[in-house]
């Protein structure tokens, strides 16, 4: 019996989110049966069950209006994202360690291409501080404002190029 999500009404539907619906080895599946059941648990962990109850009444919509329906979304979107970074770091050593047709289905699985590790673990810490931020909505505490929130970025490469010739170096003659 496969693990069922607790706030997505799917498994197929919680693996189109996660641009994992093609996967179909057992082994994968399992690994992601993993993620979904901690998941689950996490969330009896951090919210109270009553809690759970409240939120699993209200509605799921794909356009929320009310202060329900925005929540009963956010859970959503929090079981999503908690489960990505769950995956994150177990499927890359699956699709690594397995044989077969491997190069093509881990190129086909947007969530487990092998970024470099700096930009991993980036998204990781990014991910993690979106998801505490939304457990603690979830718990009943405040929503933020955009004052509460800074958000920069740049438009320039991690690592600079090299230019062209940088790497001969002169040789000076006696």
């Amino acid at each position: 019996m496969a693990v069922e999500p607790l706030f997505i009404a799917t498994t197929a539907s919680l693996l189109e989110q996660l641009r994992l619906s093609k996967t179909t080895d057992v082994d994968g599946l399992a690994i992601i049966d993993g993620a979904i059941q901690e998941v689950r648990l996490g969330f009896y962990d951090c919210l109270s069950d009553s809690r759970i109850t409240v939120i699993l009444a209200f509605a799921s919509v794909d356009n929320p209006d009310s202060d329900d329906e925005r929540t009963r979304t956010r859970a959503e979107k929090t079981e999503v994202m908690w489960v990505r970074i769950l995956l994150i770091t177990r499927l890359p050593n699956f699709f690594l360690d397995s044989s077969g047709n491997v190069p093509q289905v881990f190129n086909e699985e947007g969530l487990t291409r092998e970024p470099r590790r700096d930009a991993k673990d980036r998204e990781l810490v990014r991910l993690n501080a979106e998801l505490l931020k939304s457990m603690d909505i979830l718990k009943g505490g405040a929503a933020c404002t955009i004052e509460d929130e800074v958000q920069a970025s740049t438009l320039c490469p991690d690592v600079t190029p090299p230019r062209p010739f940088a790497s001969i170096e002169p040789v000076l003659l006696p």
